[in-house]
């Protein structure tokens, strides 16, 4: 059995804040509309250029072409700079996300700038108010920031009838870009281990928990699981149970809507790890596909490959990630993902299952 750290998993202890879909990632980013701050109130910023507080890095522009808009910096959230000329909106955003892989970050936000929900995450701060969100395109650029760590994210937002124009506009500030400070030495350095006093302002209590944002509880026992992580932020609630076979994670998000509208993005998240092959839906001893929903509860089980692998043993195991999402009230909902070795998975399955009879919804 490979050791639990080699058990694939994503680093949600921060993203979730970072959400499946990137919804939360970005959600740390936003609300931005409609804010405009001078210059020298915004971090980074000097008049014409930029230095990222987090990471080093820096770009400039032609003060006669581009405005500052806003500019935020967070140890956990990392850094960002929003540009507009008038017509384009620039989000430049450093964040230790998606392992510093710039493949799988321009991925996952192409999918999020293709939803309708893009115009909110990146609205357009050009001013022209006769727009509206559909009419504007997006183009998506990330880039390897610091290695296995953190990527730079750009998305420029424009008019979708301006493109050649404006997209000669924007190369005129990504070519200024230079990442060779790029470095993780302000704030990105390796987290420190949990304690107890961090699990218990984020909800754990000996052998129990209560989500303190969503306020729903359960308990386990101590002898099969122990806490692995856990934390807490306004939109999100996470808790990491982990047995010498799986890793269970349970999560309250908001704005994740009813349990189908939460389980889709969660399936297409999972599945696009780096490392998972030969994604399918896991059949029972009876052939049926493990799946099916009702209004209060979606579930699907999908057996994977992990090709890739932290532990040496790793390469080629067989895996089970077990999703499910129970909807809470003002379209918040639980995200439930247990992952397993497949051999041991129905094993696990009723230990996941005895768990989650003590989950108690508000």
């Amino acid at each position: 059995m490979p050791p639990r750290a080699s058990i694939p998993r994503p680093n949600l202890t921060r993203g979730l804040g970072a959400v499946i879909v990137a919804m939360l990632l970005l959600a740390a980013l936003a609300p931005l509309s409609a804010r405009a701050a001078q210059s020298d109130d915004l971090p980074g910023v000097d008049d014409d250029s930029y230095e990222s507080p987090t990471y080093s890095y820096i770009l400039e522009w032609d003060d006669r072409d581009w405005k500052p808009v806003d500019a935020t910096t967070d140890e956990d959230d990392g850094d960002l700079l929003i540009l507009t000329n008038e017509v384009s909106t620039l989000y430049i955003s450093g964040i230790a996300a998606y392992d510093g892989d710039e493949r799988v970050c321009s991925i996952d936000i192409g999918e999020v700038v293709a939803s309708p929900d893009a115009a909110d995450l990146y609205p357009s701060e050009s001013g022209d108010r006769d727009l509206d969100p559909e009419d504007y395109s997006y183009l998506v650029d990330c880039r390897e920031l610091v290695e296995d760590d953190a990527v730079l994210l750009i998305v420029h937002v424009f008019p979708a009838d301006k493109l050649g124009g404006e997209v000669v506009e924007v190369e005129a500030v990504t070519e200024t870009i230079d990442l060779s400070a790029a470095s993780t030495a302000n704030s990105a350095e390796e987290d420190p281990e949990p304690s107890d006093d961090d699990f218990a302002a984020a909800g754990v209590d000996g052998d129990s928990y209560e989500s303190p944002e969503f306020g729903y509880t359960l308990e386990w026992d101590e002898d099969i699981w122990e806490v692995s992580d856990a934390t807490a932020s306004s939109d999100s609630s996470f808790l990491n149970l982990v047995n010498d076979g799986s890793s269970l994670i349970i999560s309250g998000i908001a704005g994740m809507g009813d349990a189908e509208g939460c389980l889709e993005p969660a399936v297409a998240f999972y599945s696009e790890i780096d490392g998972v092959d030969n994604w399918e839906l896991l059949e029972d001893d009876d052939g049926d596909q493990v799946e099916g929903s009702t209004p209060r509860r979606a579930y699907a089980a999908y057996a994977y490959t992990a090709v890739v692998a932290d532990g040496d043993d790793g390469d080629g195991d067989d895996y089970v990630n077990y999703i499910e999402c129970r909807p809470l009230d003002d379209d918040a909902a639980i995200l439930i993902s247990h992952l397993t070795i497949a051999a041991d998975y129905d094993d696990q399955s009723a230990l996941r299952e005895n768990l989650l009879d003590s989950l108690e919804l508000p």
